[in-house]
């Protein structure tokens, strides 16, 4: 980590010639947090991510993850709340049943909220979605976000999943013209053709990418970071 990276980065005119929303907003708290804390930098840089994506990009965040978690959270405290009245007006030996239906209940949806967590939602900070521009010309694209970090090391990664990513395809005369003889298709099949986007990019920094010495947030190198992340992935930046 250095004073000279982070003031590079915040002098490139190329950066700041379009001014982030994100790094206006930050400007006017600046976020300052301990180096040597790990688990606080790790939660700067998600909360700022979050904020990026909305404010620079126009994605909207969807919520499904936290939904699910909440509808089994929800339910598994209305098994026990029933439980537990109903346990107040029957007696212990008429309720058993219900007892151990509800129980049996409870600990079988914090399971299956646990298991949701690790092997569904896993790692997943943000999942948006940025509506099409052109009255639905183009499919709406959609971008999740998952970060993860080593305590060992001051690693922090960026993988970026897309999805519906529109990238206008180079369409060649040349390539579309049937042809009888050998000597044209050949020719017709040497034209290079547009790459396709890339359906998952994985950015890899450190903390010190975006932090100077003094544990002050650098938010225009996270900016440039995800917007370099974001275009690799075939999406047009806002």
């Amino acid at each position: 980590m250095s004073d000279q990276r982070a003031a590079s980065v915040t002098a490139n005119p190329a950066t700041t010639a379009l001014r982030s929303p994100f790094c206006i907003e930050t400007e006017e708290n600046p976020i300052k947090v301990n180096i040597k804390n790990a688990t606080e930098l790790k939660h700067t840089l998600d909360d700022a991510i979050k904020r990026i994506l909305v404010l620079d990009h126009k994605f909207t965040e969807s919520h499904t993850h936290t939904d699910r978690r909440l509808l089994l959270g929800y339910l598994s405290v209305i098994f026990a709340a029933y439980a537990t009245a109903y346990s107040y007006y029957v007696p212990f030996p008429e309720c058993k049943t219900v007892l151990t239906v509800c129980v049996a209940a409870y600990f079988a949806l914090n399971g299956a909220m646990v298991a949701y967590i690790q092997f569904v939602e896993r790692d997943t900070l943000f999942v948006g979605v940025r509506k099409d521009t052109l009255m639905g010309v183009n499919p709406d694209e959609k971008l999740t976000v998952k970060t993860e970090t080593r305590a060992s090391t001051a690693e922090y990664n960026i993988t970026l999943q897309f999805a519906n990513a529109s990238t206008p395809a180079i369409s060649s005369p040349a390539a579309s013209v049937k042809t009888s003889t050998k000597k044209k298709s050949a020719a017709a099949s040497t034209i290079p053709r547009a790459k396709k986007p890339k359906s998952e990019i994985v950015v890899k920094k450190s903390y010190g990418d975006f932090f100077d010495v003094e544990g002050t947030f650098v938010p225009q190198a996270l900016v440039d970071a995800l917007a370099k992340g974001i275009a690799a992935g075939g999406l047009k930046l806002e």
